[in-house]
């Protein structure tokens, strides 16, 4: 249709419905596609003029000629485009150039003399979206005489030239939009393979948020854990809050919420809506907020929740939200794929969990033991702030610490009296068969080696007389030592925790150092609950 116009029009500046042909400005299917019409509807309104459209390009932060890439590239830090800007800050719609072009600096040199010898620019035309110079159009005069002859020209069809211009804005502005997402969209691919480079799945918990924060800033946020068993959201890391958000049952919350239905909830205001301001857990969750489950094939692995105040910052974007769909989805697939890793890692994990009880089943008076020995060394681990990626690595090795004892004798194991030198020699390896037994499988080298040093002493007298000891076999001695001193045994009764402390006590720069000792005075003092460490997975550890 254009082109019958422009065949049909006679060669003259001034058209009466120069305005039939903004519309056409609507009718794109791609970028390039726009910029041709553009050109076109300019070179058919006046055809003694050469319109040159450079467009911003985000990416690179540059201005391209839309004709000619790779031959003139402007970047956005140049004096020119400063001058631009500043030119159209005074309300002037046509930018004469040689106002501008004393403003070039020595460095912008190759800009002025293309922009001269090349382009016989005359006149410009700033396009500015949101107080973003997303495009200007370069006028070359084909007849031209002066600068001011080429603005009067102009001049005389100023309305069609600023109506022009905002429909040209309207369009290339949401061009330019959808590019820069599915820019930003694109770029996250890189986190999908980050993820999985995370040793732990504690690591990759703990750095969740920290990652995703890069590219979506909120203000607060929480990554919670489904739990099966319990049908409840378990907080596993948060960001911005000042304690540990509370458990939360299938629809309490805004997260239980979204739990239950499955539906992303993206408010610019909670308080806005009546369905979540009544809402009374997570009163953190104020102002904007995005709530997304984290599901793989309809199997649920949690709910991730972030805030955005208001008041200090933007809300949340649609772009934003996209973005956190693909990246929970890349989250959803990396726990996925670990689960599959630990359904086949399990079967070594509740093998090994079944020898170390057969051990305990010979003898009533250890049983129960190791259980318990893990819940006092997680305790004084938390009571020592240890990193988050140690806690598995601890739970595991206290749960398989004497498993070792499979490789000792019965005579021996079970002897209700005190142990010769030989006995005590022979009972002495049960840390090495269980490194023996560990060391090899997927997972289990880390443990292995906090187990065979469990009953080293820090003067050199262990089992091994090694002083060099990891801190994590110095805990679980201490759990060890206190389990066995407040347990019932065939040639003693169990002590009270007084006369058990005390005797420990005298132990401390022997056998281990001070700050263990006093991390289990301290765990012992406010006795807070025990964990539930009965969902065990090796998944936790991967």
């Amino acid at each position: 249709m254009l082109t019958k116009l422009e065949n049909s029009q006679k060669a003259s500046d001034s058209f009466d419905n120069n305005n039939s042909f903004i519309f056409l400005l609507d009718e794109w299917k791609t970028k390039s596609d726009l910029l041709k019409k553009a050109k076109n509807i300019l070179k058919t309104v006046i055809n003694t003029i050469e319109p040159h459209i450079f467009v911003y390009h985000g990416e690179s932060d540059i201005y391209l000629d839309s004709n000619m890439h790779s031959i003139f590239a402007i970047p956005s830090s140049s004096s020119l485009i400063t001058a631009i800007r500043d030119q159209y800050k005074t309300g002037q719609f046509f930018i004469l150039f040689d106002d501008i072009k004393n403003k070039l600096t020595y460095e912008d040199v190759i800009v002025l003399e293309m922009l001269e010898s090349y382009y016989s620019c005359s006149c410009l035309i700033p396009i500015v979206h949101l107080t973003k110079l997303i495009s200007f159009i370069l006028i070359e005069d084909l007849n031209f005489k002066t600068t001011q002859d080429t603005q009067n020209k102009l001049q005389q069809n100023i309305s069609f030239f600023k109506d022009f211009s905002e429909r040209f804005k309207l369009n290339l502005s949401s061009i330019l939009f959808y590019e820069n997402g599915h820019h930003e969209i694109a770029k996250l691919t890189k986190y999908s393979y980050q993820f999985g480079y995370y040793n732990t799945l504690t690591e990759f918990r703990t750095n969740f948020l920290h990652d995703i924060h890069t590219e979506v800033p909120f203000d607060k946020g929480v990554y919670y854990r489904y739990s099966q068993s319990s049908n409840t959201l378990q907080p596993v890391v948060w960001y911005g809050l000042a304690q540990r958000p509370p458990v939360l049952e299938q629809n309490q919350g805004i997260s239980g919420m979204v739990l239950a239905t499955q539906h992303i909830v993206f408010e610019e205001d909670r308080s806005l809506n009546p369905s979540l301001a009544t809402i009374r857990e997570e009163q953190f969750l104020t102002n904007a907020v995005i709530s997304i489950p984290i599901t793989y094939k309809e199997k649920k692995f949690g709910v991730l929740s972030l805030m955005r105040d208001t008041s200090k910052n933007e809300t949340f974007s649609v772009l934003a939200l996209s973005k956190l769909r693909v990246l929970t989805s890349f989250l959803a697939n990396e726990v996925h794929n670990r689960f599959l890793h630990d359904e086949i890692d399990n079967g070594y994990f509740h093998t090994i969990i079944s020898l170390s009880h057969l051990i305990e089943a010979k003898d009533k008076y250890t049983a129960g033991h190791s259980e318990r020995v893990m819940i006092y060394a997680m305790n004084m681990a938390y009571q020592m702030s240890i990193p988050n990626s140690q806690y598995n690595i601890l739970q595991y090795a206290a749960l398989l610490h004497d498993i070792g004892k499979i490789g000792i004798p019965d005579n021996i194991l079970l002897k209700p009296s005190a142990l010769t030198d030989s006995e005590s020699e022979i009972m002495r390896k049960h840390p090495m068969i269980a490194y023996s037994i560990l060391k090899d499988l997927p997972h289990f080298e880390e443990i292995s080696k906090i187990i065979l040093y469990h009953h080293e002493r820090i003067d050199g007298t262990g089992y091994y007389q090694i002083t060099d000891i990891p801190q994590l076999s110095l805990i679980l001695s201490v759990a060890d030592i206190y389990d066995a001193l407040t347990s019932d045994r065939p040639y003693r009764r169990a002590m009270k925790q007084s006369d058990a402390l005390d005797i420990m006590k005298k132990m401390v720069g022997t056998v281990f150092p001070e700050d263990i000792y006093q991390a289990l005075i301290r765990f012992l003092q406010t006795n807070p609950k025990e964990i539930n460490f009965t969902d065990i997975s090796i998944f936790d550890i991967m």
